[in-house]
């Protein structure tokens, strides 16, 4: 182990800046004399508290001068820091080096098993202390656009599926379990983890080809616009705008078909196709046929007529059209078969993807990221995954791990197997008898 020690960059690197973790936690303790244990460390702040006198033996006690933790017989202060110190650099290796198991099993002399275990503890402790870890970070919701889509924490088809949502920053705002055959409502409860006040603010949804996004653009707001890009082959390179318009209980459904590369090109004139499909609604009328004060009020009159008019054969419900784009003030002009909702849906994501390619690479670049430096894999336990890659995404965004406290001593007994043979300190003579008296090294 000593060996170990000093082969780790422990003078070069301040894994305190990395690894915000409180050991001993005192906020349970009644004798604590600290109301915000957040800010005890317990590093350099230990003194002794007296001794523990048995027939054999002297054993110096320990506590913190600051919070009142004490600690137990069979501890030193020395151990106490070296032990801490260790223990960071073992966070930090699992979490900032991504490190495989196996090989820090060699170089700490920790069983692979009992490694995975305690990286499964400390997740699940962060989140318990921080049961809403992400929403806890500040993120803007510039432009009114969220991206949306799912990813895959292993091999795909042989993996647990993450629902994420990402401002443009690249900022997840929120993340979920994909649950298996229940993808739409996995996905709506992912998005309403949102605090409203963004969500308010949403004006553009884009994500991939999943047709359950749309049901959620359509419970959310009519304001919205959604837009598709697909990834199957037979439709590589296309995508779909969509916008909703309610009229009573029935609603309108606006869809424009175009290429991803829309405002990459050159041309100012651009053709599209488009269609308008009308979804049916019923009446909250309750049992029976609508009353006759309901039929001769003005509303539901309005309402019929749009529907009658929609269901008419001269209603056109697909076409082509084109539109003219002005490259120095981002305006739309209508052209030959184009209307207003056209221009307006448009207007609403050139601001966005003006002089480039429409894609969902925000919520996909950070999909990528989050899996590269945490080494994600699959988990057998679908929540603790989740808690895996929001803990990463955390990492990520802040570069530190957030203050947590860890309770008790996990893997004491091997990051501290040299205990015994490495303690610093000088001889006493008490009452006829000889004690060994441990110091800590910073106090030299």
């Amino acid at each position: 182990m000593a060996n170990i020690i000093k082969n780790l960059p422990i003078g070069s690197l301040d894994v305190d800046k990395f690894i915000k973790v409180n050991f001993f936690p005192t906020k349970e303790r009644g004798r604590s004399r600290n109301s915000t244990p957040q800010e005890c460390r317990h590093l350099g702040i230990l003194v002794k508290d007296g001794h523990n006198i048995s027939s054999s033996q002297m054993i110096q006690r320990i506590t913190c001068s600051k919070c009142g933790a004490r600690f137990g017989n069979n501890v030193n202060e020395w151990d106490v820091n070296r032990y801490q110190e260790r223990l960071k650099l073992v966070l930090y290796e699992l979490f900032f080096e991504g490190c495989k198991q196996t090989k820090m099993e060699k170089r700490w002399g920790i069983p692979q098993p009992k490694l995975s275990k305690f990286k499964h503890d400390f997740v699940e402790t962060v989140l318990e202390q921080y049961p809403d870890l992400l929403n806890s970070m500040p993120y803007d919701l510039s432009k009114g656009v969220i991206y949306g889509d799912e990813t895959y924490l292993g091999k795909r088809g042989k993996s647990n599926t993450e629902i994420l949502f990402t401002n443009d920053n690249f900022e997840v705002l929120s993340t979920g379990i994909g649950e298996k055959k229940h993808l739409e409502k996995s996905i709506l409860k992912t998005f309403f983890k949102i605090p409203k006040e963004y969500r308010d603010k949403m004006r553009v949804l884009v994500t991939d080809g999943e047709q359950s996004y749309q049901t959620l653009t359509l419970l959310n707001s009519h304001k919205v616009v959604l837009v598709q890009q697909y990834h199957k082959a037979s439709k590589l390179g296309q995508i779909t705008i969509h916008k909703y318009q309610k009229f009573g209980p029935h609603i309108l459904h606006y869809l424009i078909h175009t290429h991803w590369k829309l405002f990459k090109k050159e041309k100012h004139e651009l053709g599209l196709k488009w269609e308008i499909k009308l979804i049916k609604g019923k009446l909250p009328i309750g049992r029976g046929r609508p009353t006759i004060q309901m039929t001769q009020s003005r509303i539901y009159k309005q309402w019929r007529q749009k529907k009658i008019e929609y269901e008419s054969n001269a209603f056109q419900k697909i076409g082509s059209a084109k539109v003219y784009i002005n490259p120095e003030s981002k305006k739309i002009s209508l052209r030959q078969g184009s209307k207003k909702w056209m221009q307006a849906m448009i207007q609403q994501i050139i601001i966005i993807f003006h002089g480039k390619f429409i894609t969902n690479n925000r919520s996909e670049s950070k999909n990528s990221q989050i899996k590269r430096t945490g080494n994600m894999r699959k988990q057998p336990n679908e929540e603790h995954s989740d808690h895996l890659f929001q803990l990463q995404e955390y990492i990520v965004k802040n570069g530190h791990l957030p203050q947590t406290f860890i309770k008790g001593r996990p893997l004491y007994k091997y990051l501290m197997k040299d205990a015994k043979s490495q303690k610093i300190g000088y001889k006493i003579n008490l009452n006829k008898k000889e004690f060994n008296q441990t110091l800590i090294e910073s106090y030299f």
